[in-house]
């Protein structure tokens, strides 16, 4: 994968943390106020822990809302800086750690994967041509480990998904779709009462999505079906998004498959002789 490619993967992924950042300033008091929802534990860190619990460790609103604010301008500074990339990156999810720690009690698997997705972006190359040889060829290695990690983290995360599921009672009886249907909070009033008297379609979409989780490390490299095969996935993660309430998660996931697929236009690659001349 060329780092033009993949740097797709790194903006939406700075963009969601603006996001993120923003909604977390504007509703500030739930997490992170006096008298926020958060429970804490405290506890004597090592000196190495402690940086990671940088937020945790404290009561200030001050400091809460400084990491907040500088999280959001390095991830403005990611998108569009190129040097220092990789620094920039570090930064950011070291930024992400603390906040998560802090609300750990509040957050949602979408969160933690959000913070891995950061982590492996801090492997991905910014595509500065770099003249040394030797450089060059680091920088390279450094990258493709980044991204051949994200693919993997993603595959897992749908196959261990499926693994589970396929081990629960309702998933194997084609009645778990049916079930999160009797809860009308994750769908639409019309939605609810049109699917719900088709329990055929509702077994068939159950088995559906089955099959879609455990296949998925094995049919996202088949170039002739990866594009529809990423269309039908997201289509059912703007659904987790929007309708089931769990955004986090299900934007998250369409951003992780920026690393699966992007156009392919003409620019050089990290293997180009045009990158390494500069």
């Amino acid at each position: 994968m060329s780092a033009y490619e993949s740097k797709w993967l790194r903006r939406l992924l700075y963009l969601f943390l603006v996001v993120k950042c923003v909604y977390w300033l504007i509703d500030f008091d739930l997490l992170f106020g006096e008298h926020n929802i958060v429970y804490k534990n405290n506890v004597q860190l090592g000196f190495i822990k402690s940086w990671a619990y940088f937020l945790y460790d404290t009561e200030s609103s001050l400091r809460a809302k400084f990491i907040l604010t500088a999280t959001i301008c390095f991830s403005i500074l990611g998108l569009f800086a190129k040097r220092y990339a990789r620094l920039i990156a570090i930064v950011c999810w070291f930024l992400l750690t603390n906040i998560n720690n802090a609300i750990y009690t509040t957050l949602s698997g979408g969160d933690f994967l959000v913070q891995q997705l950061l982590f492996f972006n801090t492997f991905l190359s910014s595509g500065m041509s770099i003249k040394k040889e030797n450089l060059f060829d680091l920088d390279k290695a450094i990258h493709n480990t980044g991204v051949l990690a994200l693919k993997i983290q993603i595959c897992l995360v749908y196959f261990i998904s499926g693994v589970i599921k396929i081990l629960d009672v309702d998933w194997q009886s084609g009645d778990a779709i049916s079930q999160i249907f009797l809860i009308k909070d994750f769908g639409f009033p019309m939605m609810y009462e049109k699917l719900y008297q088709h329990v055929g379609i509702l077994k068939v979409l159950t088995y559906f999505i089955l099959g879609y989780q455990l296949l998925f490390p094995l049919l996202i490299g088949w170039k002739k079906i990866k594009k529809p095969f990423i269309v039908i996935g997201v289509i059912q993660h703007l659904y987790i998004a929007f309708i089931m309430g769990l955004p986090t998660f299900g934007c998250i996931m369409i951003i992780a498959y920026s690393i699966f697929y992007f156009p392919n236009l003409s620019v050089p690659s990290l293997n180009s002789p045009s990158m390494r001349a500069g």
